[in-house]
């Protein structure tokens, strides 16, 4: 006959080691299931016995060292690493929403779980499209050579024959100029993404010209600077060159053989007309071609 059969330790048990409540098995618990293992109980007869779980028991058996010591993280997760970083891989760097997400990786989760997994990730955060012009492969070619050729360049004077072909180099001053637009009415565009901090931002075309806005022509050298000029949001060749009449030639009226004129690649700027126009007023540009 087995032991539990042969003896009732209900009552000893019950003296020496008080019963308690709680998930994990308390000290005197452990030392009763440990007495009880010496005896040769089973697992079903421990159970009865200190009126705990066949499973509490069975877990305690199988790791008495550790047992107790693994911290409880709840409900298990519905997505799994692998999930996690297939998420991470596809939504890196682009405008896809949690819904894309969950029919491009067909995953049976709900759209909260898949933003859960995004900011788990510490790589991807939400964040606004920086604006830039379009930029074609020549474009982009163009502007690493002119780099490349200027790095040691002293923009308050450069030498000549580096920008124009000229029979005798010497030195000019260059007298930068931009228009820049103020949209009365908000941003031209509203553009989100979810940005991987791993990689370089995106960037969308934006306008240029456009309704509600406000735009200047400005203009500056080494130590001097340009009246600013207000023009419309749609200005032409004609127009940039009434703006350029009233703000530049003034400006240039002494200083044509020390000074040169930069103006960026906008249609108005490289149009015949305002080329010629240049020309007759005697003012050398420097030629970007970026």
């Amino acid at each position: 006959m087995k032991a539990e059969n042969s003896l009732n330790l209900s009552p000893i048990l019950s003296f020496f080691f008080p019963i308690a409540c709680g998930t994990f098995l308390s000290v005197a618990e452990k030392a009763q299931i440990d007495l009880l293992r010496q005896l040769g109980y089973s697992i079903l007869g421990m159970s009865k016995l200190i009126e705990r779980s066949r499973n509490v028991i069975r877990r305690y058996l199988d790791d008495p060292l550790n047992y107790g010591s693994k911290s409880r993280h709840g409900r298990p997760r519905k997505m799994k690493p692998r999930d996690d970083r297939s998420v991470v891989r596809a939504v890196g760097n682009t405008m896809k929403s949690a819904n894309d997400l969950i029919r491009s990786l067909n995953l049976q989760v709900s759209k909260s779980t898949v933003l859960r997994s995004v900011k788990r990730s510490g790589v991807i955060v939400r964040q606004k499209m920086k604006k830039a012009p379009c930029l074609t492969d020549a474009h982009k070619k163009a502007r690493l050579e002119f780099v490349k050729n200027n790095l040691a360049t002293d923009w308050k004077k450069v030498l000549l024959h580096f920008i124009v072909p000229v029979e005798k180099p010497c030195l000019f001053q260059i007298v930068f100029s931009d228009e820049k637009k103020f949209n009365l009415d908000g941003p031209d565009g509203n553009c989100f993404y979810w940005r991987d901090l791993r990689q370089d931002p995106r960037i969308f075309s934006r306008r240029n010209f456009g309704g509600g806005s406000v735009m200047l022509w400005g203009a500056f050298c080494h130590n001097k600077k340009l009246e600013l000029k207000f023009t419309s949001s749609r200005m032409d060749s004609s127009e940039y060159q009434n703006v350029l009449q009233s703000s530049l030639v003034p400006f240039f009226r002494n200083r044509r053989q020390s000074h040169l004129f930069q103006q960026d690649n906008a249609s108005v700027h490289r149009s015949v007309s305002t080329s010629a126009w240049l020309a007759s007023k005697r003012i050398k540009t420097l030629d970007l071609q970026i």
